[in-house]
């Protein structure tokens, strides 16, 4: 073969590797989220956000219920897997996301009651979860829980943050205490609450996942919650 044929052969090779590196760094076949299902989102300022911690050949735990509305995340610790669902309500879609050192959370927002299974194409057979998702009877009891948090914390946002979280307290907040620690209770940051609206917090230095925050007046928590770091 002449070597002007051997050469453009081996380009064109070339280009194709790196094509197929390319898609696959940045998941365009790997990540299929629900149809129009309204499923996949970002919590809302009082939604519960529970954590599925996934690690080598089992999430942790693999059987959680939440409340309509409740947000999951899937948060990676060790080995390389995937959160892929197999079994859910009608009328949601499904999901399919790498978790791994690469993409180490993803977060989704469940609107619809039901059982959710999903695995992890890695270990299909013994990697399993599912997710029972309750449609809360007891409304008066949650209207009181969210009318207690308002009282203090009206909303956190973004949630998920990136660089700085905001914490938009009200009056009966103010002079407070507000203290931020990871999920193993160390604290990375304690800001007194003034009179201005917002309470902002820099996380552009934190570590990607999720944090507890607590308001704390006259050195008694009053309120408590969940935030996201992700980038």
């Amino acid at each position: 073969m002449p070597m002007r044929n051997i050469n453009f052969v081996f380009i064109f090779c070339f280009l194709l590797q790196s094509s197929l590196s390319i898609n696959s760094a940045f998941g365009q076949e790997d990540h299929h989220p629900p149809d129009d299902s309204g499923e996949i989102g970002q919590p809302g300022a009082f939604s519960e956000v529970d954590t599925i911690f996934v690690r080598n050949h089992e999430f942790e735990p693999d059987s959680l219920t939440i409340s309509v509305g409740d947000s999951v995340v899937f948060y990676w610790e060790s080995g390389d897997h995937t959160t892929s669902s197999h079994d859910q309500p009608p009328g949601t879609g499904p999901w399919h996301q790498h978790i791994n050192a690469q993409q180490t959370s993803w977060l989704m927002q469940l609107t619809t009651p039901g059982e959710y299974h999903y695995h992890s194409m890695n270990y299909p057979d013994i990697m399993t979860g599912v997710i029972v998702v309750e449609d809360d009877e007891e409304v008066t009891s949650v209207n009181t829980s969210q009318n207690n948090q308002k009282k203090y914390i009206e909303s956190v946002y973004p949630n998920p943050a990136s660089d700085v979280a905001q914490f938009r307290i009200s009056k009966e907040g103010h002079g407070g205490t507000l203290r931020v620690t990871n999920i193993i209770g160390e604290e990375m940051e304690s800001v007194v609450v003034n009179d201005s609206e917002d309470t902002k917090v820099n996380v552009s230095a934190y570590p990607e996942g999720i944090y507890i925050y607590t308001l704390e007046i006259d050195n008694q928590s009053k309120v408590s919650g969940k935030f996201i770091v992700n980038r």
